[in-house]
């Protein structure tokens, strides 16, 4: 049997599929139930008898000759049963008569961590002291730390950090960090009653309790850690986003990134707070918003007073972010030659923003223009084709597709289909100047699982469904296989054009769809890719010899 320590691990009895089922079903280790009724009834009464503490039943199935320590299908056996549901006088039985503590389930856990879950300090200290563990790792504090977090019993967690020392508040999986993702006051509270704890220092996970509440948007845990003394509200952390790039961020710059109003507005009313690169107002988290998509808080940005009172900031960026549309058209009307200074930082480029926040009257004013450059923001951020595809605002859309200095290329497709505006797709794909050759939109749609925007890109004629974004990355099928889609894989094997053997880079080597499906054991996938011919890497080269 495959052990894990991973929290909610989905091995299975060396099934690929976790399958959520009651442990009273006997495995195929033991008799048949449709073979043994008898041994059925046993099996489901002993789980039941664990879990409820009725000893005197327990006491009779074993006497009527009923395996105690069976196991059931999820590969609990009766002790993580009465763990689990907290009994302890069930826990003691089972173990006097050697019920294994170390067997595994389905889900990674011993009985020990099924006790931690359930938040009852004394049947953990019961197991604890069985010797469950003669090397320290199922009973270790990192071990049992996120299963104690996760029961969110005061009393519990109060005495995992008296049993194992202040230490572990910090140290190896972190309660702190853990419970900085959960919206728990009162737990957070009886942590940080001890002293000299590490709120804004990363570790293993190269971040800190700050910033993962931060990312949560929990409000009254960050509010909490900031009155800790020495947190540094303005601590700089790596983070993974989206799992594409590490960046060091602020935890203002990941609640933007994440999209927390409330969080956003809490700490922009701390007077502790700095703003990235030294600037008195918040030029760099304005940036990042555009990057992010997270227009919303780049608005919150903008009607901050450190932007309002600012005259390095456009006058009209100010007014198109209060929603003051009559003003900003006033401002227009009245004098459009100060646009091209504030054209060259896309952050603060007024038409992008008025596409980004939905004032489509204002955007076709501007465009109007000569002096506003419709392609800006190129290179920096998204174009504002990009802006209206990825909002499925198709009325400025339409009023862009009509400018002559417009440049479509491929992305605002490839934003339509990543985001699932339907409509923007197909309004799109009617337009001339689109280029469906770049970005792979099809891939991006297979990734989304969108069949109505794969059914309408399959019927395009220029569209290239053997396409990758980079040299790196999936075509439409390989993703379709890695995804597990039999309905769309049986889609674009149906497409004349698709290649059935494209290579791409997979697991560090070159591989074909079926060389996925295969490394994957995915054998109905497997099936289909031969029918229609698909061949591995290695048969390609073959038959070129």
């Amino acid at each position: 049997m495959r052990k894990s320590h991973k929290l909610g691990s989905r091995s299975f009895l060396g099934s690929n599929q976790a399958t959520e089922r009651h442990p009273t079903e006997l495995s195929s280790t033991g008799e048949t139930i449709a073979g043994n009724i008898s041994h059925e009834h046993n099996a489901i009464s002993l789980f039941r008898a664990a879990a409820t503490g009725n000893i005197a039943l327990l006491e009779r199935l074993r006497q009527s000759g009923a395996d105690i320590c069976s196991v059931g299908v999820d590969g609990s056996n009766a002790l993580h049963a009465a763990a689990r549901a907290a009994n302890v006088q069930a826990v003691e039985y089972l173990l006097s008569l050697g019920v294994s503590s170390k067997e595994y389930n389905g889900k990674g856990r011993v009985p020990l961590h099924e006790a931690a879950l359930g938040g009852n300090w004394k049947v953990v200290s019961v197991l604890m002291r069985n010797n469950c563990d003669s090397n320290g790792s199922i009973s270790s504090p990192d071990i049992l730390a996120p299963y104690i977090i996760q029961s969110e019993k005061v009393s519990a967690i109060g005495a995992f950090i008296q049993h194992f020392g202040k230490q572990v508040i910090d140290q190896g999986d972190r309660p702190l960090l853990l419970l900085a993702a959960r919206k728990s006051p009162a737990i957070m509270s009886l942590l940080l009653s001890h002293e000299n704890l590490k709120i804004t220092q990363g570790g293993s996970w190269r971040t800190s309790a700050l910033h993962i509440a931060a990312e949560s948007g929990n409000v009254e845990v960050l509010r909490l850690l900031l009155t800790y003394p020495g947190t540094n509200i303005n601590a700089q952390r790596l983070l993974r986003l989206r799992g594409e790039s590490i960046y060091r961020a602020t935890p203002l710059q990941v609640a933007l990134i994440f999209g927390h109003e409330e969080m956003v507005r809490f700490l922009l009313a701390q007077k502790e707070l700095k703003f990235d690169g030294s600037y008195p107002w918040p030029k760099e988290e304005i940036h990042l918003t555009m990057k992010f998509r997270q227009y919303r808080m780049g608005q919150i940005l903008l009607q901050d007073h450190r932007v309002q009172h600012n005259d390095l900031i456009s006058p009209l960026l100010r007014e198109i972010a209060e929603g003051n549309e009559d003003k900003a058209l006033d401002l227009i009307r009245r004098d459009i030659s100060f646009l091209p200074a504030y054209q060259v930082d896309a952050w603060q480029n007024p038409f992008n923003w008025a596409i980004a926040l939905g004032y489509s009257n204002l955007a076709k004013r501007l465009m109007e223009s000569p002096v506003i450059d419709v392609n800006a923001g190129k290179g920096q951020n998204f174009l504002p084709t990009e802006i209206a595809a990825g909002n499925g605002d198709q009325t400025t859309m339409e009023l862009l597709i009509g400018h002559p200095s417009v440049i479509m290329g491929g992305r605002p497709l490839y934003e339509a289909v990543k985001h699932n505006h339907l409509s923007m797709v197909e309004l799109l794909l009617s337009c001339p100047k689109i280029n469906v050759s770049t970005s792979a939109p099809l891939t991006e749609a297979v990734k989304q699982g969108n069949h109505e925007i794969i059914r309408m890109l399959l019927r395009y004629p220029r569209i290239d469904v053997n396409a990758k974004p980079a040299d790196w990355d999936d075509t439409a099928l390989s993703m379709a296989v890695r995804r597990g889609n039999l309905d769309i894989i049986r889609l674009l094997l149906d497409h004349p054009m698709i290649d059935v053997n494209a290579t791409i880079i997979y697991s560090d080597r070159n591989s074909t769809a079926l060389d996925i499906a295969l490394r994957r054991d995915a054998t109905t996938i497997i099936e289909i890719l031969r029918s229609y011919g698909a061949k591995t890497v290695k048969e390609l080269k073959q038959s070129l010899q």
